[in-house]
């Protein structure tokens, strides 16, 4: 990421920022955000910096609009004052989470219920 200017927070090693200035002559930061092999750009227009840093390393998806994060959805969406924000949601992971749960529960012939129950911790005596 030093290739292209771009600066570890300390807050957290995986965001990286880098000043820029906006359209309008507004000062900002662009922002990278990566693990291990995801990357999340957040600027005014990402496609300069992801075309280059594509050139450094091959992106396997290579660059567009996200959609996904770190297994969240991520979409674009308008709030109440009418600005456009982004959002991360969680619905793909919790769903597949579910699923697994589901087929190792009727693996075993148990319900939820029955698994909870065996599980129910009985609180300590107070004197």
């Amino acid at each position: 990421m030093e290739q292209l200017d771009y600066k570890p927070t300390q807050a957290d090693p995986d965001v990286w920022i880098k000043r820029a200035m906006k359209g309008d002559g507004t000062p900002y930061y662009k922002m990278m955000l990566i693990y291990v092999d995801d990357v999340l750009h957040l600027l005014e227009d990402p496609s300069e910096d992801m075309d280059k840093l594509n050139k450094l390393y091959r992106l396997k998806d290579g660059t567009g609009v996200p959609d996904r994060y770190l297994r969240g959805n991520i979409e674009r969406v308008q709030t109440g004052d009418g600005s456009i924000a982004w959002s991360l949601r969680c619905h793909d992971s919790l769903s597949n989470a579910i699923r697994q749960v589901q087929a190792e529960l009727a693996q075993k012939d148990l319900t939820l219920k029955e698994l909870a129950q065996a599980y129910v911790l009985i609180p300590l005596a107070t004197d």
